[in-house]
């Protein structure tokens, strides 16, 4: 079974602002993983384990049209101790309801994955900056907060169906 995940990726000026934040990050830590294996900035609102990539491709196509383009307010650095740095939006009623809408459309069709991580009751909305970092690259890591000016506001365009682990984008949706 793959493990597959649906993510939102931002505008094009917001997209290449997080870039330049994951560069400066693995300038930073040492650590280019994100960059190494083309994980583009996004926020994953679902994350699922399922054998039948087409079924999926059919559901996200169903779901894209219930959703419009919308803004997401990030206003701080957090992380997932001593792994994981990511910028943190404020979880507002749109990122929640589309959390909420994605895992009652998919768990009729596949199983939650990542330890039900993105299911409403766990599920922290992230924009990961580094990954996979070690105890020493997460210290020198967390130095960047100091140089984002925030908050950073980005307006949500595209849905896209990934299979991770590397991560490979399957198909990506324009918002309407």
């Amino acid at each position: 079974m793959d493990t597959y995940a649906i993510v939102l990726y931002f505008d094009e000026i917001s997209n290449d602002t997080f870039k330049e934040i994951i560069k400066n990050v693995a300038l930073i830590s040492n650590n280019n993983y994100m960059i190494d294996v083309n994980i583009p900035p996004h926020i994953t609102i679902g994350s699922f384990f399922s054998d039948e990539c087409t079924n999926l491709l059919t559901i996200v196509e169903d779901f894209v049209k219930h959703i419009e383009k919308f803004d997401v307010k990030f206003d701080k650095i957090s992380a997932f101790e001593p792994r994981v740095l990511f910028a943190s939006p404020i979880k507002d009623a749109n990122l929640m309801r589309l959390n909420t809408l994605v895992n009652d459309t998919f768990l009729n069709h596949a199983m939650p994955a990542d330890n039900e991580n993105y299911t409403p009751e766990k599920w922290i909305p992230h924009c990961a900056l580094a990954v996979r970092l070690d105890k020493e690259q997460f210290e020198k890591a967390m130095i960047i907060e100091k140089s984002i000016d925030f908050p950073i506001v980005v307006k949500v365009q595209k849905v896209a169906l990934a299979r991770c682990n590397p991560y490979k984008e399957i198909k990506v949706w324009e918002i309407k």
